[in-house]
């Protein structure tokens, strides 16, 4: 297969993803429960403030931790932690049950939203595993973005955003079918890893043909939002679910075009 047609297989695949949802809407239950059970923390601690970099920025979230002050400084560490933490967790229970339902549809065989619960509750162990995991790597990233906003020279920042950049692309890569690999063929962290990086060196191209198309979709609806900016205070009861729903349904694809991806390498 060459180069084009594997990229163009990727188009093909992120489109499936689409299609594969459209059919089957109760796949878009496994990330909406898990954003309204995050907004719900947020309200819980008295954090929100109606803005989405704050419900799915992971950059705000830990940046907070290195700009804090004053005599509550340790708690706003463990609360800013604490949120982050949950909000990975819940989330990574919503994929890990989104790509069991997704994988047993691919299968052609009966699936429920229970049972892909219960499927996620019997990998709870290895998911809450590998949020800590996610943590380590977060929190250096954006401890060297911070160090990096004190050095004076613009040549120096320069070089450490490309540093923080490709590290990020680096790492997001690499793990791109950790959950994947957790759910379908039951690895612990570290082989999921592995795993990951196995598959992706097989499967880069339709992977980049595959983040090529969501993310032109992606721009595509984000668009009338950007252009409303200006009045997003006032029209935020109508802005924001609508927000929600188009992030939900893009990650929902992203998630099952990434298993659609998994189980074709396995079938190789």
């Amino acid at each position: 297969m060459n180069l084009y047609n594997k990229f163009k297989k990727g188009l093909l695949t992120a489109a499936s993803s689409f299609s594969l949802i459209w059919k089957n809407k109760k796949l878009l239950v496994y990330l909406g429960i898990p954003i309204l059970a995050h907004i719900i923390l947020e309200i819980l601690i008295h954090n929100i403030n109606f803005d989405l970099s704050c419900f799915f920025s992971q950059k705000n979230l830990v940046i907070r931790m290195f700009k804090m002050a004053g005599p509550y400084k340790l708690l706003n560490y463990i609360r800013i932690i604490f949120v982050y933490l949950a909000h990975l967790a819940i989330m990574n229970f919503g994929y890990i049950a989104l790509t069991h339902h997704t994988s047993m549809l691919c299968k052609k065989k009966k699936v429920s939203v229970k049972d892909a619960i219960i499927a996620a509750l019997n990998r709870i162990k290895t998911a809450l595993i590998w949020t800590l995991f996610l943590l380590i790597p977060t929190v250096t990233f954006y401890a060297i973005n911070t160090c990096n906003q004190k050095i004076e020279s613009s040549f120096t920042q320069i070089l450490y955003i490309i540093f923080i950049s490709a590290l990020l692309a680096t790492w997001s890569l690499v793990t791109s079918f950790v959950i994947q690999s957790i759910t379908i063929n039951s690895l612990g962290v570290i082989a999921s890893i592995r795993k990951s990086i196995q598959i992706i060196k097989n499967v880069f191209l339709e992977f980049l043909g595959t983040i090529f198309w969501l993310g032109l979709i992606g721009i595509l609806s984000a668009t009338p939002f950007m252009l409303l900016e200006k009045y997003a205070n006032k029209f935020y009861l109508i802005t924001i679910p609508l927000a929600l729903l188009i992030y939900c349904t893009i990650t929902s694809a992203y998630t099952v075009a990434k298993t659609l991806l998994y189980l074709d390498f396995k079938k190789r």
